[in-house]
């Protein structure tokens, strides 16, 4: 089992959850240190961790084929070190292989907002759900990290992470 930890404590509970939906977990961890530097695009790190347990609930593949019509479950895991509160949001996009990234995230149909504010050094584990709605070979579920900040408006961090899969029918 390989892990990388953004605090022993966080994935010590997360790792006693019972989930049993096939693509269980998907976490994107932020680590958000300097705002300043936050709004230059830098200053956090985000990673996606996927978690299919086994008997045991360790940590194993998730599936590289999604069944068209079919819920896929997974949760974003999001934690705040900036020292003080924030409002942040999780956007959910589908793409393909031709999505690219820009400055206002990636070209792709956004399909869920996911939003919470949290106190400095609050994590918070946010279930969500989707379907896949076509066939496809080579489509990824984007999460991209954005942030309230003083302009009373979200602003993309530049942080984001991806799952590809295939879509087929049953």
């Amino acid at each position: 089992m390989e892990l990388r930890y953004v605090d022993g404590r966080v994935m010590e509970a997360l790792e006693g959850l019972g989930i049993h939906s096939p693509w269980e977990f998907v976490e994107l961890a932020v680590t958000l240190r300097d705002g300043r530097r936050l709004a230059r695009g830098a200053g956090c790190q985000a990673l996606l961790r996927h978690r299919h347990p086994g008997p045991r609930k360790k940590v194993g593949d998730y599936p590289k084929t999604v069944v068209v019509g079919d819920t896929v479950r997974l949760y974003a895991y999001v934690h705040n070190y900036l020292g003080y509160p924030a409002y942040l949001r999780v956007l959910v996009k589908l793409g393909d292989n031709s999505s690219v990234r820009g400055p206002e995230g990636f070209n792709a149909t956004a399909i869920l907002t996911l939003e919470r504010i949290l106190l400095h050094n609050e994590s918070t584990l946010i279930p969500f759900s989707f379907r896949i709605e076509r066939e496809g070979i080579r489509q990824r579920l984007i999460l991209e990290l954005w942030i309230y900040n003083t302009t009373n408006s979200f602003t993309f961090t530049g942080r984001w992470n991806q799952i590809w899969f295939n879509a087929t029918r049953a």
